[in-house]
C-alpha cells in the first residue's frame, strides 16, 4: 500500500485529505507543522508528501543585513514560494525586475553574488530535506 505523509498546520485540510487518501488505499501520516513534518519524513519512508507550502512555525533561513530575499521571482516570473517576517526593525531596499537586469548586467560582481545566494540556498534545502 503506498505511504503520503500530510504536512499542513490546518487540521480540518490535514482530515479531508487524509479520507480522500484513506478511501482510494493509501496508508497515510500526518503532521501538523514543518519541523513535525521533518522529523517524520527522516524518520519513514513515503512514497509521496503533500505539503502546505504557508506553513507558519517552518523557518528555513534566517537573513542578515545584506540579504537578498524574493529575487528568484524576478529572474523567472514566478511567484514567491516563501515570506520573510523582520524580527526586528529592518530597511529594504525594493528593486524592480528592470533595476535589476541593469544590476546585472552592469555589475558582474552583483551577478555572481545572486548566483552563490541561490547555490548556498539550493545547498542548505538539500541538507534540511535529505532523508537519511
Amino acid at each position: 500500500m503506498p505511504r503520503v505523509l500530510i504536512i499542513d498546520d490546518q487540521k480540518d485540510v490535514r482530515a479531508m485529505v487524509a479520507i480522500v487518501l484513506r478511501v482510494n488505499h493509501y496508508e497515510v501520516a500526518e503532521a501538523d507543522g514543518g519541523a513535525a513534518g521533518l522529523k517524520s519524513f527522516a524518520e519513514g519512508r513515503f512514497d509521496a508528501v503533500i505539503v502546505d507550502i504557508f506553513l507558519g512555525d517552518f523557518v528555513l533561513e534566517t537573513a542578515g543585513p545584506g540579504a537578498l530575499l524574493g529575487e528568484m521571482a524576478l529572474i523567472d516570473d514566478s511567484p514567491r514560494t516563501a515570506n520573510a517576517v523582520a524580527k526586528t526593525p529592518s530597511k529594504l531596499a525594493q528593486i524592480d525586475r528592470r533595476r535589476f537586469h541593469f544590476l546585472v548586467q552592469q555589475t558582474p560582481h552583483f551577478a555572481t553574488h545572486v548566483m552563490k545566494i541561490l547555490a548556498n540556498r539550493l545547498r542548505h534545502m538539500n541538507a534540511v530535506t535529505a532523508v537519511r
